[in-house]
């Protein structure tokens, strides 16, 4: 019997029969587990549930997941895509996808669902299709706990953890039901200082994706995507959004590059030590340094990265770099070549890497200005 046709009979007593389910999928999925189980880059799982059946439809949900799978392979990321799936579905996807986060330590990591979801006790379930919720008590048996997908992110193999990587719970509250509580605590109750997590509770009916999930499309097609700096400017963009409760965005302890890292840097070559050398007399240039560029701690005004920026913060970003001597062209807000270098200069002389796009916190020290 197919993979396929064992899963079209589904059985009446899911509670029953979950384990038998899980273990279907994942012999559905052994040969491609077997195949793969090397990334040569990044490693995500990407589920979005659309056509349940005891609830509202969710078209937003599977245009949010294939927007995300192709802008993730498009970043060189391997991806378990589920659409439309059942209570051990979900959990097959999660366990394959964690089994190779542990084959593959250095990877970086991607989790993502949308659908319903809802709480019980503090605990957050992500609901699957054919759930049918009666009452609260159907959740322990039918939903699918919503800390397993940042459990699987952060999959520890022989005793060190996966590298880095971001969780996305992009959720609708079921009607008649609470806003799902315990969103925001997924994370502080786990150890994941490697990772990052956004959670989102979506209101809208489209049948785009979502803000979250085209926020982060579009963030992916960046040259560089390194969530301390990313992910403060898509909080400040999805603040605004409409249809959008943001529960949480909680940005990694540590440097995290989803796309674009650096290559790692060749050991310098030894070389023989110098004389030393006799200073000469400073010239009256010379002696006074220029004044270090550096935002004004007594009215800071925060500004997003550049991919998130209006047309008037762009205006503003120019006319920044025109008083400080970088920019002499047209202050249109349009980013031309003249304006992309006259910010690879302002990186130069603070010191950051020169890739003539601003991140957020190289946009605020901009323009709040020397102080």
């Amino acid at each position: 019997m197919s993979c396929l046709r064992l899963w079209d009979r589904r059985p009446v007593f899911a509670g029953v029969y979950a384990a038998v389910w899980i273990l279907v999928g994942l012999l559905c999925g052994v040969t491609a587990t077997r195949a793969d189980s090397r990334a040569t880059g990044g490693l995500a799982l990407v589920i979005g549930n659309r056509n349940y059946e005891s609830l509202p439809r969710l078209a937003a949900c599977q245009a949010s997941a294939n927007v995300l799978a192709a802008s993730l392979r498009s970043r060189n990321y391997s991806v378990v895509e589920q659409l439309d799936a059942t209570n051990g579905q979900m959990e097959a996807a999660i366990i394959r996808f964690a089994k190779r986060r542990a084959d593959n330590p250095g990877a970086p990591g991607f989790v993502y669902f949308c659908g319903y979801a809802s709480s019980l006790e503090g605990r957050v379930f992500l609901l699957p299709t054919p759930a049918r919720i009666t009452r609260t008590t159907d959740l322990l048996v039918q939903g699918v706990l919503g800390g397993s997908l940042l459990d699987a992110l952060s999959q520890k193999s022989g005793g060190a953890q996966a590298g880095g990587g971001l969780a996305v719970l992009d959720v609708f509250a079921a009607p008649s039901n609470a806003v799902p509580g315990g969103l925001d605590a997924l994370a502080t109750s786990r150890d994941i200082a490697r990772d990052g997590y956004i959670a989102a509770v979506e209101s809208g009916t489209s049948e785009a994706p979502s803000p979250v999930a085209q926020a982060l499309a579009d963030a992916l097609a960046g040259p560089t995507v390194e969530l301390r700096q990313t992910l403060p400017g898509l909080r400040g963009h999805l603040a605004g959004a409409r249809g959008v409760a943001l529960a949480t965005v909680a940005r990694p302890t540590s440097v995290v590059y989803l796309a674009g890292a650096p290559a790692p840097a060749e050991p310098a070559l030894a070389k023989p030590p110098r004389p030393p050398e006799v200073p000469a007399a400073p010239s009256a240039a010379q002696a006074q340094p220029p004044a270090p560029v550096r935002a004004n701690p007594a009215a800071t005004v925060f500004f997003p990265a550049e991919a998130w920026m209006n047309d008037e913060q762009r205006r503003r970003v120019q006319a920044a770099l025109a008083a400080l001597g970088y920019y002499d062209g047209i202050v249109d807000g349009i980013s031309g070549p003249e304006t992309r270098a006259a910010i690879r200069r302002f990186q130069h002389e603070i010191g950051d890497p020169m890739t003539g796009r601003l991140n957020s916190d190289e946009a605020t020290r901009l323009i709040n200005g020397p102080g």
